[in-house]
C-alpha cells in the first residue's frame, strides 16, 4: 500500500485533488486527503470503504 502510495498520481486526493492522501478506498482502488475520507466513511461500508495508510 505505501508503495503504491509513493506513486506520483497517488500524491494528491482523488476526490478534492489536495495533497497529502492518508486514506485509501480500497473498493475504488482511489487515495483520498483526510477530510474526504470523513466524507466516505459516512457514507457506509456497502458503498465506501477507506482504511487509513498510516
Amino acid at each position: 500500500l505505501q508503495k503504491l502510495r509513493r506513486r506520483p498520481e497517488n500524491a494528491t486526493c482523488a476526490d478534492c485533488g489536495a495533497r497529502g492522501t492518508v486514506w485509501a478506498i480500497v473498493n475504488h482502488g482511489t487515495f483520498v486527503c483526510l477530510r474526504c475520507a470523513s466524507v466516505h466513511r459516512s457514507l457506509g461500508t456497502h458503498v465506501s470503504k477507506p482504511k487509513g495508510c498510516t
